[in-house]
């Protein structure tokens, strides 16, 4: 062993500390014995023992933690906290060898002299060079002892515990303290700290969980998830695939199949990973989870009381109220039964004044000092230790700071006291170190070593030194994991960062945009698009501003963080496009249509259509014409793109006959431009607005268009004729062709199976389940049933919630075909009571056409009556739908069972019209009606030639229960 670093009877000096192997302690120069948790020690003393020698991680986690399973998060704070207490010097003598482990580098150097004391206040002369390890965890006694308590037994039942607080209350210090004492009990607690730029990374935060999760499980345990949970969970972590041995391929492009999948296999990979011994999941700082994280974290919480495993969130209370998205996420966390909350508040003058006596325990404290420091820090621990670092021993007054420092636009992001400390803590810094802090304050989360040196423009070994001096002097920590070096504390961040000018900031922001985006090309990977994009915003480079939060908001969209990539389409279009050339205009487009298209989906059909109709104008205004589209007239394609976006948006939004109007133009930009696949989706689309419209004729010409358009083998053709087998399936169905109907939907399936999408399964047994029961004639409600029912529990897997309605409004036409009617009248009813928007809207008139007609098959012509004129109002206001042109039979029928046949007409028009617009089923419904009239008025002859007519309905479509209906008014007719 080295002379500068000995051992004398199992004793090692390192620099002016000295390590008791014999008791296991770590003393200072004074003969006091340092304060550090327990694994942190016993981590100093294996290297020690280990001198000049590598250990690798496991082995120190084996040596540690002593057959406790844990991950490289508890070593990683362990050699933290060993060098905050350390000091510089011997602090860098703690070396991390990358990729292999750490080592206590021999050569450390003879013992320091102890610095002077201050004679003037017992405090020591170079507080403000010296950094201070983490403060005695004082004050937190009852709310430690109520996580641990709650959470960290094994066999407790899983809970959802909300810290909340202040910044720099202790919240992540509690959550530390506690993981550390569960993890001794056996528990695996998994700390996942969140940061606020990834705040617009979609999964930025939950994507490390993962992987941390990953690790945790054994390989049988990860052989219990099933294998899209598997593949959904690699996609998102490639680095993980080789574990997870994804077997499924996803096939799924909607984003709420996707996003539900996710859900679904973190939950159960959570699940899986605390099979063997109690999981706690600590997300610290929940407030900066993106939104598509904050969903999944939900589900997580939800399952947890489930599923036996504990999470712990921390919250700021500043940031919620500054966050919708932390708002909606803290409110449905708090609506958990399993939930409860940890309110933090600031420490008591007692508590700080203890906090200060075990800091300097054999120092002559100045009781002013003790009593400003009380009064300044007003018991909020961080600002305390910033105090205590740079604001003492200068004399016997305090330096108070100058007022208006560290204001930003207006907002004062610390108070000034704190904020003149931590900055006269940073004067001590080495030039290099202090570049190297600013570019890291700038870089925030994204501080890898390299790009750190491309923004400080440094050489590495320069580089290097100032790093250690900065995590020696705690300023910064390493994440190993994510090679990454970050700032103690986000406000130590805030303080460096307000004290760069703003020719300094704009510089260091332009350097730090253009350095990720060389990083990411020289790994081959994608960059933080949002974060270079707040990059190059801040450093006035709007083009590049522009292009990086577009392809921000397409990774949003495509993670299926809908609002984010909104907001993220919206400040790039914030930009000026530059001159109105066909690559600007080309841009303007696409981001219309993009940030459309998302509004459109979040149910903001307004917002949607006015963006859609802008970038359709500025098409229009650079087009060359149809002749030219064939040959890359771009502005001409994104027009018709465009059009038939806009018809679909108005179709799904109830607005018909413009929706007609916008298709029918799309369909003749197509034409005119020979465009194959144009012109099979606007026939497709035109095909379902005049379903919708009744008009079934008139929609199954256009669906059997689009069978004889393009070639079958295009991709975008072959999918055309498939949503056309299920409208030409639709139209047989309200044709009252049950058999032909079915024949079609299974030709459809086959072909939407080699795709492997839920949404197809789920058309397919809503549609199966209308054609066996309601008004078409197959009379099989068992059958019925069981297809709405399955597709229930689809859509609720899958977040296909429109389907919901549709299919309770089928189940309770099933229980009246079974004379259940007061189960059925029950469902009807419900919808009726469903919120008003514009998917319920259109569902509503058809729930009250079955209502009437329930209550007619039970004998209340009255109710009936009444439901079909509520019906008919309700019609008003969303269009013509699915079954409304039955309300006219209805109506007639109930008031002839009420006497009042006299005020009604003869159906007959009702009857021809049907007739032409091929809605059979309205024309067997219609014909009873008639029958039912006619025989009220006695009209012999006339009610056998509607008898005849509807026996030769029933026989052309193949309906036993017509059939049984017209041989009964036949006999009444003989009988009158």
């Amino acid at each position: 062993m080295n002379d500068s670093l000995r051992q004398q009877r199992d004793v090692i000096a390192l620099g002016s500390f000295t390590i008791d192997l014999q008791r296991g302690d770590l003393f200072d120069s004074r003969g006091q014995r340092v304060l550090l948790r327990r694994q942190a020690l016993d981590v100093l003393l294996e290297l020690a023992r280990h001198e000049g020698n590598v250990l690798t991680r496991k082995a120190l986690a084996e040596a540690v933690w002593k057959g406790v399973r844990v991950t490289d998060d508890s070593l990683v704070q362990c050699v933290v906290e060993i060098r905050r207490a350390l000091g510089r010097e011997a602090a860098a003598k703690v070396k991390t060898v990358p990729r292999r482990g750490y080592a206590l580098e021999s050569g450390a150097g003879q013992p320091a002299v102890p610095p002077a004391l201050a004679a003037h206040s017992g405090l020591v002369a170079s507080l403000a060079s010296t950094y201070f390890p983490g403060l005695p965890f004082v004050g937190r006694g009852a709310e430690l002892d109520a996580l641990v308590t709650r959470s960290g037994r094994p066999g407790a039942p899983g809970c959802l515990v909300l810290i909340l607080g202040e910044p720099g209350i202790g919240k992540s210090r509690l959550v530390e303290e506690a993981a550390c004492a569960a993890s001794t009990e056996g528990a695996a607690a998994l700390l996942l700290k969140c940061h606020e730029i990834e705040s617009g990374i979609a999964y930025g935060a939950l994507s490390q969980l993962i992987d941390r999760l990953v690790a945790l499980a054994n390989d049988d345990e990860l052989q219990t998830l099933d294998n899209i949970s598997r593949a959904e969970l690699a996609a998102l972590v490639p680095w993980c695939a080789a574990r997870l041995e994804p077997l499924a391929q996803l096939s799924e492009t909607d984003a709420g199949l996707r996003q539900a999948h996710l859900r679904a296999a973190l939950v159960a990979l959570c699940g899986a990973a605390g099979a063997r011994q109690r999981l706690i999941l600590c997300i610290d700082d929940a407030h900066w989870l993106d939104e598509a994280s904050a969903v999944t974290l939900f589900a997580v919480a939800e399952a947890a009381s489930r599923n036996h495993y504990a999470v712990w969130a921390t919250l700021r209370r500043d940031e919620i109220a500054r966050s919708p998205n932390a708002e909606r996420l803290v409110h449905a966390l708090q609506a958990l039964q399993h939930t409860s909350r940890l309110e933090l508040g600031r420490l008591k003058p007692e508590e700080v004044e203890s906090i200060v006596a075990q800091v300097h325990a054999h120092q002559a404290i100045d009781a002013r000092q003790v009593d400003w420091l009380v009064r300044e820090s007003a018991g909020n621990p961080f600002y305390l230790r910033e105090l205590m670092q740079a604001n003492l021993g200068a004399g016997d007054e305090p330096m108070l700071a100058q007022d208006g420092v560290g204001v930003v636009g207006g907002v004062r992001i610390l108070p000034p006291g704190i904020l003149d400390a931590v900055l006269r803590r940073a004067r001590h810094l080495s030039h290099d170190a202090l570049r190297l802090l600013e570019a890291a304050a700038v870089l925030e989360q994204s501080a890898v070593f390299d790009v750190l040196c491309r923004v400080a423009r440094q050489e590495r070994h320069i580089a290097l030194e100032a790093l250690e001096a900065l995590m020696s002097a705690g300023w910064l920590v390493e994440d190993r994991e994510q090679g990454r070096y970050l700032f103690a504390h986000d406000k130590l961040r805030e303080a460096i960062g307000a004290s760069l000018s703003a020719a300094m900031g704009s510089t260091l922001h332009g350097r730090a945009a253009h350095a990720l985006l060389d990083q990411a090309a020289q790994r081959k990977a994608a960059p933080e698009h949002a974060v270079v994009a707040a990059h190059a915003q801040h450093a006035g480079q709007d083009a590049l501003a522009r292009e990086q939060f577009a392809l921000a908001g397409d990774a949003a969209r495509g993670m299926f963080e809908l609002r984010r990539a909104e907001t993220l389409y919206t400040r790039a279009l914030s930009f000026e496009s530059g001159p109105p050339d066909g690559g600007a205009a080309g841009a303007q487009m696409a981001l219309l249509e993009k940030r459309g298209a998302v509004r459109s989906m979040l149910g903001a059909a307004a917002e949607a259509e006015a963006d859609l109709r802008s970038a359709i104008a500025l098409a229009q205004s650079h087009q060359a014409g149809p002749a030219a589209a064939g040959s890359g007239d771009a502005a001409y394609a994104t027009s018709l793109r465009l059009h038939i976006e806009l018809g679909v948006l108005l179709q799904r939004h109830h607005r018909l006959e413009d929706a007609l109007g916008v298709l029918g133009r799309a369909l003749e930009l197509a034409c005119a431009a020979k465009a194959e696949d144009a012109i099979a989706a606007a026939h497709c689309w035109l095909g379902d607005v005049e379903w919708m419209r009744e008009r079934n004729r008139a929609a199954r010409t256009h669906f059997e268009a689009v069978m004889g358009v393009g070639d079958p083998a295009s991709f975008a053709i072959a999918a055309a004729q498939t949503k056309a087998l299920f409208g030409l399936a639709q139209c047989a169905g309200m044709n009252a062709r049950p058999a032909r109907a079915d024949t079609l939907l299974d030709q459809a399936f086959a072909r939407a199976q080699t795709t492997a999408q839920l949404f197809f399964e789920c058309a397919w047994n809503v549609l199966k389940g209308w054609i066996r029961v309601g008004g078409h004639g197959m009379g099989e409600p068992e059958a019925a049933r069981q297809h709405f029912e399955r597709c229930l529990t689809l859509s609720r897997q899958t977040d296909l919630f429109w389907y919901a309605v549709p299919c309770n409004i089928g189940i309770g036409v099933v229980h009246a075909t079974l004379r259940r009617f007061d189960t059925a009248i029950e469902h009807f009813e419900a919808v009726l009571r469903l919120p008003v928007d514009a998917h319920n809207d259109r569902w509503r008139p058809s729930a009250g056409v079955w209502l009437a007609s329930c209550h007619l098959d039970r004998g209340d012509a009255a109710a009936a009556l009444d439901a079909a004129r509520q019906a008919q109002r309700a019609l008003k206001d969303a269009g013509p739908f699915m079954f409304a042109a039955k309300l006219p039979a209805l109506i007639t029928t109930a008031m002839v069972r009420l006497g009042r046949g006299h005020e009604c007409d003869d159906p007959q028009p009702l009857i021809e019209q049907a007739r032409r617009n091929e809605i059979g089923y309205v024309v067997i419904v219609a014909l009873e009606a008639r029958a039912e009239w006619l025989y009220a008025r006695g009209d012999k002859s006339q009610l056998l030639l509607c008898a005849d007519e509807l026996l030769r309905e029933a026989d052309d479509r193949g309906l036993p229960q017509a059939r049984a209906a017209a041989a009964h008014w036949r006999a009444r007719a003989l009988a009158v």
